[in-house]
């Protein structure tokens, strides 16, 4: 349905009518049959003519009709102004709830319903009683036909068209409209008249009938007290306001939270990338730290100390002594008794006990206070090289030093080191000291001499510490006394006893580490009881305990002594897999196995993987190696292991000798024997050797 504006002026209205005379030769052949009679047709003029005419008559109505509408807009404004002035004085402040608006706004839709479908009705009956006439109802000027839209005014020009005026209104209504003009009854009553009626009009479907569906509304019945609606009304105004603002200030505070979201992980982004880039300077220059020059005293505190913990953790003392040095020379040093007690602990495990003596020394000149810890440092650095007259004489010092008298840790150290040598009159006395000086063993005291006992196979020295151990009230067993007692009954043998004791600790409340799976599968190994070292593997993985180098060196060890090859190097190849790097103790399992097996070719794949890698190896490798090697018969390769040793800095032992006397002995190599011990001959005269070391000087 199209809607037109009425035109504005008359200018507006001949424009369209000229346009309109253009147009008039393709409008005559659609209305010729309803002019036509049986004579011949009429002159095209007269028909130009009059619609001509009934056009100029239409546009001096729409003159008149501008006149009688200049301000169509204004009059409207009023009539709505007019309809609504007395709800405009009460707008919202007429006392009503919106229940009892909504009441009346739906009582005016159903008169207003009322009132149309009467209007329509009475509509509807006209029409009825012109059906039977010869000419359809006439259309009034601007009503669409069938729509019951009326009111709308309508320009003639948009009614001509007869594309649109076709599914509009029939051709009949647009003659109807033209013969009831006055001012064409004249030129009607000149035009030739049919003798037959009108043809009907074309057959098309009836329009579609358009019935509105009334809407019916139920408000709901309004409440009693207007006051109390009132209060109500405001009520819920505020709670809405209160929610709005509520979301308001959440909306505004999720965006806050996601723009800070967004700048953390940009400024993280940034902060990585810069501290990537300080890292690796950080780490070159640590790696490098031991060259810098003695003028260098503008260092970073952080990659000096970093520095100096990172060699005295790998016990690389030399280093470690370089960068403490170039630590001493900074600006901002301050000398620190926390730094020099660890560095004489590193020099005590390297088993260099002079230089700790001169750390010691010199932090006493730098003024750092000196106490029982730095005492018990220096006294391990005696007692690990065997120096126990100087560290006994050193405890005796510490008596009568003020603020520095032994404590339980000090003792245990000293307890320690002479077990490590088997001087167990000297423990029995140390422990005697202890109970004078009212000091108490605690659990790393009794912890230290059940290790000890069990690795000596001294069970019921052993077995009465524990007691010992059991009826002290402030020690109580842990992991590390299971683990000391499983190790000694599993390197025995004792199997049964080993597994009746793990069950005795897991009651008392002991849960099992790693490092007691390590035992029993290094027990169950060695023992033979491979479906036993299976199910501890099985119960590891069911409770994932994650395997440690000791574990992949202990089941390769196993699997190697079984002779199962297979599976020992899938076992190897995993344990690279999982990034865990192998160890000398590895390697030398390896070997071991190939000797067994007699497989040199394998050996040389082991050779071939230590050049590539950065192991650091041992006399006890070379040994495996000779043994392996002297085992198969290879006598060139294995003189070609002592070259090898030489060149990697590593003096062969009395192991190492005998082992090779041993493989020529077998082989009735008499001449290479005797070459052989001369070796040996000078090798034990520039060399220390264990017996010397069971035997210390305690004077």
């Amino acid at each position: 349905m199209l809607f037109v504006k009425a035109p504005k002026n008359i200018l507006y209205v001949r424009k369209k009518a000229r346009l309109l005379e253009t147009s008039i030769d393709s409008l005559v052949p659609s209305i010729s049959p309803f002019l036509v009679t049986t004579s011949p047709p009429a002159p095209k003029p007269s028909t130009i003519n009059f619609f001509f005419f009934s056009v100029s008559a239409f546009s001096l109505r729409a003159q008149k009709s501008i006149s009688e509408r200049g301000n169509q807009r204004d009059r409207d404004r009023e009539r709505a102004q007019a309809r609504s002035g007395g709800n405009k004085s009460k707008s919202k402040n007429d006392g009503l709830t919106p229940e009892q608006r909504r009441e009346r706004d739906a009582k005016a839709l159903q008169e207003k319903a009322k009132k149309k479908a009467a209007a329509e009705q009475a509509g509807g009956i006209n029409a009825g009683t012109d059906s039977n006439t010869l000419m359809p109802p006439q259309v009034p000027f601007g009503t669409w036909d069938e729509t019951k839209r009326s009111g709308t005014k309508r320009s003639v020009l948009r009614l001509v068209r007869l594309k649109r005026v076709e599914r509009a209104v029939p051709r009949a209504p647009l003659l109807s409209h033209c013969y009831s003009s006055p001012h064409t009854h004249s030129i009607m009553a000149s035009l030739p008249q049919p003798t037959q009626p009108l043809p009907p009009p074309f057959n098309r479907p009836p329009p579609p009938s358009t019935v509105r569906p009334q809407m019916t509304l139920n408000p709901h019945p309004p409440p009693s007290s207007s006051s109390t609606n009132t209060n109500a009304n405001k009520t819920t105004s505020l709670a809405v306001t209160q929610n709005s603002r509520s979301k308001i200030l959440e909306s505004q505070k999720l965006k806050d939270k996601e723009a800070k979201e967004r700048k953390e992980e940009t400024n993280n982004r940034i902060a990585s990338r810069k501290a990537i880039s300080v890292i690796l300077r950080r780490e070159a220059t640590k790696a490098l730290i031991e060259k810098k020059k003695k003028g260098s005293k503008r260092l970073l505190p952080k990659t000096v100390l970093e520095a100096l913990h990172e060699r005295i953790t790998a016990l690389r003392w030399e280093s470690a002594l370089k960068v403490f040095e170039l630590l001493q020379e900074q600006l901002w040093y301050r000398p620190n008794a926390a730094v020099y007690v660890k560095l004489i602990v590193m020099l005590g495990k390297c088993k260099q006990p002079e230089k700790a003596h001169e750390l010691f020394e010199a932090m006493i000149e730098e003024g750092c206070d000196v106490n029982t810890e730095s005492y018990t440092a220096l006294v391990s650095a005696y007692g690990r090289s065997g120096l126990f007259h100087k560290a006994f004489s050193l405890l005796e010092r510490m008596k009568t030093t003020p603020d520095c008298q032994p404590d339980v840790h000090t003792y245990s150290i000293l307890i320690k080191s002479c077990l490590q040598v088997f001087a167990y009159d000297k423990v029995q006395a140390l422990l005697s000291d202890m109970e004078v000086q009212g000091i108490r063993p605690n659990t790393i005291t009794y912890n230290t001499l059940i290790d000890a006992y069990g690795k000596s196979k001294r069970f019921a020295e052993m077995e009465s510490t524990l007691v010992e151990m059991l009826s002290e009230q402030d020690c109580e067993p842990d992991v590390w006394t299971m683990n000391s007692v499983l190790r000694a009954f599993g390197n025995s043998g004792q199997i049964e006893t080993m597994e009746k004791c793990f069950e005795r600790f897991q009651s008392a409340g002991i849960q099992a580490n790693i490092m007691t799976f390590n035992i029993l599968l290094d027990s169950y190994g060695k023992a033979g009881k491979y479906e036993k070292m299976s199910a501890v593997m099985e119960y590891m993985q069911k409770y994932h305990y994650s395997w440690t180098i000791v574990t992949y060196n202990v089941v390769i060890d196993a699997f190697g002594r079984a002779g199962d090859l297979k599976q020992m190097e899938y076992l190897f190849r995993l344990m690279r897999s999982e990034r865990i790097k192998p160890s000398c103790v590895t390697l030398c399992s390896l070997v071991r196995a190939y000797g067994l097996a007699g497989k040199p070719e394998k050996i040389e794949g082991v050779l071939r993987f230590v050049e590539n890698s950065d192991v650091m190896l041992d006399t006890v490798f070379f040994n495996c190696l000779v043994d392996a090697y002297g085992r198969m018969g290879c006598f060139a390769e294995m003189k070609g292991v002592l070259e090898i040793m030489e060149q990697k800095g590593c003096r062969p032992d009395k192991v190492t000798y005998r082992t090779m006397i041993k493989a020529y002995s077998t082989n009735k190599m008499i001449g290479h024997v005797k070459e052989l011990r001369e070796l040996m001959e000078s090798a034990e005269g520039s060399q220390m050797t264990w017996s010397q070391r069971e035997k210390p000087d305690f004077q």
